[in-house]
């Protein structure tokens, strides 16, 4: 990729460096052709730095948001996600930041835009593949969007940045619920599809995370107990619903377990809220192993109230012992949510 490449990539004409104030005194640039490269080498040479670089954030992200991220790297266009990022780190590398036209060539198909094998197990029964993102960066490491690297059943790791993980499993839900409306020819309410949405992320969720191995490697392990089951310290937050709170060091107790969200009592057997975790992951780990009960946990109030949550140490036990039998199967459940929402 050329610097012209990149600026016909995200839309920028001569004209609106005129407009930004970044053609060069003496310039004509108001009817001046963009067909030739030396055309382009004259209109952006002595820029003003601030002023293009304005111009090129404000072009990117208006293309950047209309462009969808799911293309194939073998069928881009100039309006690919993919492509937009790339000219956009060219440039912050290349271009505006120097004041000059850079000669370099930036090759936008680069070894991690490529569509290639991810080294992750894989999970064969999961009902649908998706896609595995990275972040985009420039040469000072800001990210400036995202893009495919790779598409299978392929479980996560810690490897993969989590919000990334996120944003995979909603585009692999929202494609499924896309298909299945095609399908059936049949629109819903938008609070009902927002809930079959958000309940068809938690299930593929559990298909790509594997809760017992995470658990180990990201909590905090403390002695076992007597029978040896092993007791893990996870990082937690009370939010608080009401008035009352515990005392540091109060013993709190599971209350109930309603909507995948465990709200909590004291010893007095008073609702004080429910449990929060700092890392968004945790979630997605601790709350199946409870609904599957394959976990025991203990909770004491660490600190006193602040705002409107309260620390905790939130202890959790792996019964290695199968005491539940086989959970449910996800992809039986997730039939069973599709069948309904279609009903």
């Amino acid at each position: 990729m050329t610097q012209q490449e990149a600026y016909k990539i995200l839309g920028i004409t001569e004209e609106e460096i005129e407009a930004a104030g970044a053609v060069p005194e003496g310039k004509e640039a108001a009817g001046a052709s963009t067909e030739t490269s030396q055309s382009f080498d004259n209109a952006f040479q002595n820029f003003n730095r601030q002023a293009v670089e304005r111009l090129i954030k404000k072009k990117y992200r208006q293309r950047i948001l209309s462009a969808h991220p799911d293309v194939q790297p073998e069928e881009e266009t100039e309006y690919s996600a993919q492509l937009l990022n790339y000219a956009y780190a060219y440039l912050k590398k290349n271009g505006w930041y120097d004041g000059h036209v850079s000669k370099k060539s930036y090759q936008v198909k680069s070894r991690a835009s490529k569509t290639q094998v991810w080294d992750a197990p894989v999970n064969l029964r999961a009902w649908r593949e998706r896609e595995i993102y990275s972040y985009a960066e420039d040469s000072e490491g800001e990210k400036i969007g995202y893009f495919k690297i790779a598409a299978g059943k392929y479980i996560w790791k810690t490897e993969e940045d989590f919000s990334l993980f996120q944003k995979s499993i909603f585009a692999c839900a929202s494609q499924i619920l896309e298909e299945v409306e095609r399908k059936k020819q049949i629109y819903k309410s938008e609070r009902l599809r927002i809930q079959t949405l958000a309940a068809l992320v938690y299930l593929l969720a559990q298909q790509f995370l594997n809760s017992t191995a995470l658990l180990k490697e990201l909590g905090q392990e403390q002695k076992a107990d007597a029978e040896g089951n092993r007791i893990f310290l996870i990082p937690a937050m009370l939010e608080l619903t009401g008035n009352i709170q515990a005392a540091e060091g109060e013993v709190i107790s599971p209350k109930r377990l309603t909507k995948h969200r465990l709200y909590v009592k004291n010893s007095q057997g008073e609702e004080l809220g429910y449990l929060s975790f700092r890392d968004d992951c945790m979630y997605y780990v601790v709350i199946p192993l409870m609904e599957q009960r394959r976990v025991k946990v203990r909770m004491k109030a660490a600190e006193g109230k602040k705002a409107a949550c309260q620390k905790l140490n939130f202890y959790v036990k792996l019964l290695e012992k199968d005491t539940a039998g086989m959970p449910e199967s996800v992809n039986l459940q997730i039939e069973q949510l599709l069948n309904d929402y279609t009903r």
